[in-house]
């Protein structure tokens, strides 16, 4: 008699949708408002990264576990849920803890100890300055870089 065999676990499928092109990063923005996540992804997708978006924390954690992404930048406030639970969620899980987070929320109103105790790397206040955040967004891929 042999001993059973262990059943591999099953891990999300990756996504057979077509791959991001060579060297091309892909942010994911994460907001309630659809018009500040509109803004933002424009102005990501001028500088020619692959932009995702999401509307609140399941949509966000769906997309996490099936695409590879490289930067998640998530609005602190949304309807039905907030930014802290997201990050939350995604440090929990084995399959997206890598990814990094950058909040978006008002600086005068947000502790950044508070923020990165919460997991993420920094924070973009908002009301976004839309043509500096490509910018801001390949400031922390660069520090993503170094820390790798």
């Amino acid at each position: 008699d042999r001993p059973e065999a262990t059943p591999e676990p099953i891990l999300p499928a990756r996504s057979t949708a077509p791959s991001a092109r060579e060297g091309q990063r892909t942010i994911l923005v994460v907001d309630s408002d659809p018009l500040s996540r509109r803004l933002a992804v424009n102005a990501l997708k001028t500088k020619n990264y692959r932009v995702l978006e999401a509307s609140g924390c399941s949509p966000a954690l769906d997309i996490l576990r099936v695409q590879h992404v490289d930067l998640a930048l998530v609005a602190l406030k949304m309807d039905g849920t907030d930014g802290y639970t997201l990050a939350r969620e995604v440090m929990n899980e084995p399959a997206t803890r890598t990814v990094s987070l950058v909040a978006m929320a008002g600086a005068e109103t947000t502790d950044p100890e508070v923020i990165q105790e919460a997991g993420f790397a920094g924070l973009i206040a908002t009301p976004v300055q839309i043509n500096r955040l490509p910018h801001q967004v390949r400031s922390y891929l660069e520090r993503k870089e170094h820390v790798a």
